[in-house]
Order: structure tokens, then C-alpha cells, then sequence
């Protein structure tokens, strides 16, 4: 671009772009090593985090995706947002910690909402030629209030092998970044939002996550963790209702 307008470009020169920005912006960060680069910055004016990629395609048909799903029923939305704000609340939700993202927590709801039995929610076909989604034809009626589903999705994730897979790719799997410590710190917190949701306590479930929080007896604001053997027992209770 300099060369170009210096009048001294020739046939292999390149492309310089500078993005000028005002001063207000900060925290400017630079994340090459992401599966898809970005750059995450912060405008205090708007009051809004932002992440610039260049060529990300796949994350259109992803939010039209999910746009679609939320659409097909309402509970859906409300849900979503109780378990994005959750996990922002506990800090799980950034995939350059050893985290998820935010996509990824919607992913995981999502899916649970398609597991249900009936189910909540259809598994929509998108066709990317056409840009549109095609409907499956998947029989299904299910009328669970959002409560009861937050409460039996917590329950659902207990296991010990985390692999999610990504929509419109099903070779990558959006939880490949989480390491064994993280992975420990999940299951904590899915251990510590159980014991409140049994206590119907949605507030103390989202309290801001403090690292010192925990100590060595296990133990939440006084109260002990619930075991896996328990979950699992819990869990297989429900089924049997």
C-alpha cells in the first residue's frame, strides 16, 4: 500500500493495512495460536468485548445454526442464557485458559436439549449451498419447564472424558483444550451448582468465582460435595421415573 501510493510499487510488492483506531480502545490482545487467530479488544464507550478474525466462514453458518435452534422453541434462549451466564459467573468460559467457550457452552445445551426423551429440541440439517435449514423429520413433544431441564442437564455431566464435537466438523472437537486442571475445576463447579440447584438457589449457583473458595475438606458455604457415586445414583433414579 506505502509503495502504491509513493508511486514506487512493483509487480511482487505487498499489502500493508493499518486499522486506526481512537485512543478510547484498550486492552488490546493478540491470540495467534487460537484455532482461528483474533484479536480481542475492549470499547469502553460501547461498553463491549470484541474479537476481530479474518476469514472465519464456518462461524456464519454457526450462528445461523444456532439462531435457527433457538427460534424452534422458548425455552431454548432462556436456558442458553442461564448456562452462558453461569459459566462466565465461575469463570469457565474462555477456551485460551484451558476453559470453554462461550460457543461451546451453547453447543453442549443444545445437545442436551436434543437428547431429551421426548425431545426438545429436532437435529436440524443446514445446507450450506442453499443457505438455509432443513427441518429433519423428527417426532417430537416435550414439555419440561426450563428449571427442571437446568436441573437434569448439571446432572448429565459426569463423566470423565470430555469431547465435543463441533457441528459442521465433526474431526475437531471443541473441548481439545482443556488439561487435567481445568478439567478438575469443571467437575468441581458442576458439583457445586448441583448442590445449590437442589436447594433451588440459581443466585449462590452464579456467585462470582473467588479462587480461594475452596479448601481442602471439599466442603461449599458449608456444604460438602456431592459425590460422583451419588450423582450417577441420582441420575439413574430419574430414568427410572
Amino acid at each position: 500500500m506505502r509503495s502504491s501510493v509513493n508511486f514506487l510499487r512493483t509487480s511482487t510488492s505487498d499489502v500493508d493495512i493499518c486499522i486506526i483506531t481512537p485512543n478510547e480502545i484498550k486492552v488490546v490482545k493478540c491470540v495467534p495460536k487460537a484455532k482461528v487467530p483474533i484479536v480481542k479488544f475492549w470499547d469502553p464507550t460501547l461498553k463491549l468485548a470484541c474479537d476481530i478474525n479474518v476469514n472465519n466462514a464456518q462461524a456464519l453458518h454457526n450462528t445461523n445454526l444456532i439462531k435457527s435452534y433457538v427460534c424452534l422453541d422458548s425455552r431454548v434462549r432462556p436456558l442458553v442464557m442461564i448456562i452462558k451466564h453461569w459459566a462466565q459467573r465461575r469463570d469457565l468460559n474462555d477456551a485460551t485458559c484451558g476453559t470453554l467457550s462461550s460457543y461451546t457452552w451453547t453447543c453442549i445445551t443444545l445437545n442436551f436439549l436434543q437428547m431429551r426423551y421426548p425431545p426438545i429440541l429436532p437435529v436440524l440439517k443446514f445446507n450450506k449451498k442453499e443457505n438455509e435449514n432443513e427441518l429433519l423429520e423428527v417426532e417430537y413433544k416435550n414439555n419440561e419447564s426450563i428449571g427442571k431441564c437446568l436441573n437434569k442437564w448439571e446432572k448429565n455431566w459426569m463423566n470423565w472424558n470430555l469431547c465435543i464435537e463441533e457441528p459442521f466438523n465433526s474431526e475437531r472437537n471443541l473441548g481439545n483444550g482443556v488439561n487435567n486442571d481445568s478439567f478438575n475445576k469443571i467437575i468441581q463447579e458442576f458439583r457445586r451448582a448441583v448442590e445449590y440447584l437442589y436447594n433451588v438457589n440459581l443466585e449462590l449457583c452464579c456467585e462470582i468465582y473467588d479462587e480461594y473458595e475452596y479448601d481442602e475438606f471439599e466442603y461449599v458455604a458449608g456444604i460438602p460435595f456431592i459425590t460422583l457415586e451419588a450423582l450417577r445414583k441420582a441420575n439413574l433414579d430419574s430414568k427410572k421415573k
